[in-house]
């Protein structure tokens, strides 16, 4: 009889000293028609320095979604004068956008580029990473919250509302590198 294997759980992890780290996050519910985003600003130590989601207006499938969560983290993360950035998603097919020219005859090719360019032209450093839903539950349910706000509603904070402080409070148990 063969051992059940354990797995283990991933947990979001601080990013390194002198970098912010941006988790973003698309939430698409076709059957409500609703597509919200949201993301996540956090330092070294874990802590919030910003925190934003929003209803999309129209969006056609999850991946856009997912994308208009990053162009709205990395503006966020240029206009706030953040030099090194780690971008962290929980959609690989965003992660593959970002780092090969493979979607240039996609739908979502637009806004791909603009945060391509945002990423070349405004930070000294920035390192596009792909974890699992479990490392990345702030951003995500800042994206249900924004699938909730009237249409074209943008929020922005800059701490964590009280019905997610549990998620980072989460997070900050296990968020060694």
């Amino acid at each position: 009889m063969s051992q059940p294997q354990i797995r283990e759980i991933q947990r979001w992890k601080k990013p390194a000293e002198g970098v912010l780290k941006v988790n973003c996050d698309g939430a698409h519910k076709p059957e409500e028609k609703r597509e919200g985003w949201g993301f996540v600003i956090r330092d070294e130590e874990g802590d919030v320095i910003k925190a934003c989601w929003g209803r999309i207006g129209r969006s056609f499938d999850a991946l856009q979604a997912e994308a208009i969560a990053c162009w709205h983290g990395v503006r966020m993360a240029m206009e706030l004068g953040i030099g090194n950035i780690e971008l962290e998603t929980d959609s690989l097919l965003l992660k593959q956008a970002l780092s090969t020219n493979d979607y240039n005859r996609s739908p979502v090719r637009g806004i791909i580029i603009e945060i391509k360019n945002m990423i070349r032209y405004e930070f000294l450093s920035v390192h596009v990473t792909h974890q699992k839903r479990e490392c990345n539950v702030v951003a995500h349910a800042l994206a249900k919250l924004g699938c909730e706000c009237d249409s074209g509603t943008n929020i922005s904070v800059d701490s964590i509302p009280d019905c997610i402080m549990n998620l980072v409070a989460g997070d900050s148990a296990t968020r060694s590198g």
